[in-house]
């Protein structure tokens, strides 16, 4: 890769991963409801999307239409389903007050990456870059191991910062904002938005 495309990389994915989408609404949720931990652990998922992309990618153009074309279906239900799963959690959950940092399990943080994952492989938006637009910026025909790092260095920074970004701007507003007289209803508006994006997953499956 040149420096040119790779700047031109960068800033494309920075772009695509700040617009609004399912994945900045899950890394919001997230991080506004169980801290700064969970918004990371759905950025880590998120990466780990966007790195398969690039792998598949590299695979060709046809590879990569076969390998998510019978996936994709039971992707968006799998993930339209856990998203429901969590707002319902969050509905039943006890409120904790906001002065008292919210304790991040590791089974919770492995199922929050796990959900990261899960709605990259399913976002559109994700396939169609890395299927029609990514060979633009990238000479895959004579991708070498260095000029992968190189491009899987710059998809971590990109995608995973801006996402970070979100998720500590949620937390640090939430901690602010949040007493404890309020955080009943924020728990029951973060899980009926992670249910709406479930939903919307699944009707689109």
């Amino acid at each position: 890769m040149t420096p040119t495309g790779a700047l031109l990389l960068f800033v494309t994915l920075v772009t695509l991963a700040a617009l609004p989408s399912t994945s900045v609404a899950l890394v919001l949720t997230r991080s506004a409801a169980s801290g700064l931990a969970a918004g990371a652990a759905v950025t880590a998922g998120i990466v780990l999307g966007d790195l398969l992309f690039v792998c598949l990618a590299l695979l060709g153009m046809g590879a990569l239409a076969e390998a998510l074309s019978g996936a994709y279906f039971w992707v968006r239900l799998a993930c339209g389903g856990y998203l429901i799963y969590l707002g319902w959690c969050c509905w039943r959950a006890a409120p904790q007050s906001a002065n008292s940092p919210v304790t991040a399990t590791p089974k919770r943080l492995w199922r929050d990456t796990l959900t990261g994952l899960l709605i990259t492989l399913a976002d559109v938006k994700a396939i169609v870059f890395y299927a029609s637009l990514f060979p633009a910026f990238v000479d895959l025909s004579r991708m070498t191991v260095q000029g992968l790092g190189v491009v899987m260095a710059i998809t971590i920074v990109a995608v995973g910062g801006t996402k970070l970004a979100y998720a500590y701007g949620a937390h640090r507003i939430t901690q602010a904002t949040l007493i404890q007289r309020f955080e009943r209803p924020a728990q029951r508006i973060g899980g009926t938005l992670l249910g709406v994006i479930g939903l919307y997953l699944i009707i689109g499956a």
